[in-house]
């Protein structure tokens, strides 16, 4: 049982390779395809009804109610950036993803985010945050989540390269090769655990400057080096988050890759 939707901005799929009853499991991948679509709907930028555009407009100036997921993911991110010395941190965002009128906002960063527990958000300072180098991740989790409950034994998520994996069925990974992203490299098998890569293979000009993805929060220069940064990880969220750290540290003995439980590659 396999089954594709377009979601995150991306296509994700959802795979049961031993599926015996493909009613009950077509039910349950509907399930947790709509995990998927509602941490969409919380945490999209664009998305002028979600969380995070409801923080971004209106959390400096009084605190934002969040949905608990929104509050967890963002909990997990301020820790994260202590524990990664800054290097996972909003920063300046890439520029040609986001036209925005006040480009002084971009300097975001976690240490002007207030959680005030009850899920409310406040910002310290005025500025607008995204959480596209962790919320696919979470989603990914959450969707596994829903296969464990109803006692699915062996399952893949792929969302654009993060994916999770429930059980021992080794499952192959490949990633883009950085040198030639149309061909792809087999890192290995993964099993009962997740893998996320972060890469600079589509970096784009704008002006008299190359831009890409990852972003070095003190400075706003991007990360640019021809290099594939994939981390594994017991959830896809750690796993998405700290391909950040790794494509900014290149340390993949960093002392939080051992707090995560996580290991680093690069490629």
């Amino acid at each position: 049982m396999k089954r594709c939707r377009p979601l995150l901005g991306t296509y994700v799929e959802i795979s049961i390779p031993d599926s015996d009853d493909q009613s009950f499991d077509e039910s349950v991948i509907a399930e947790a395809f709509g995990e998927i679509e509602l941490v969409q709907q919380l945490m999209s930028f664009h998305d002028v009804n979600s969380d995070l555009s409801r923080i971004n407009t209106f959390a400096y100036h009084a605190p934002v109610k969040v949905h608990p997921w929104t509050y967890e993911v963002l909990e997990f991110a301020k820790k994260l950036s202590i524990d990664s010395y800054g290097a996972f941190n909003w920063g300046k965002l890439p520029k040609f993803d986001y036209e925005l009128e006040d480009e002084d906002q971009f300097g975001a960063s976690l240490d002007d985010l207030e959680l005030l527990g009850g899920n409310m958000v406040a910002f310290e300072d005025s500025m607008k945050i995204d959480l596209g180098g962790i919320a696919k991740g979470f989603a990914v989790d959450v969707a596994l989540d829903v296969l464990r409950d109803y006692e699915i034994e062996h399952a893949v998520i792929n969302a654009g390269g993060d994916i999770g994996v429930i059980g021992e069925l080794p499952q192959p990974i490949y990633i883009r090769n950085p040198s030639d992203p149309c061909k792809l490299m087999f890192i290995g098998n993964l099993v009962d655990a997740a893998v996320a890569t972060s890469g600079t293979y589509y970096s784009k000009d704008v002006g008299d400057s190359d831009y890409s993805s990852i972003v070095v929060p003190d400075s706003g220069r991007s990360v640019l080096d021809a290099l594939s940064f994939s981390v594994i990880a017991p959830s896809c969220m750690a796993a998405d988050a700290l391909t950040k750290p790794l494509a900014i540290h290149k340390n993949m003995s960093a002392p939080y890759f051992s707090k995560y439980q996580a290991i680093g590659l690069i490629s």
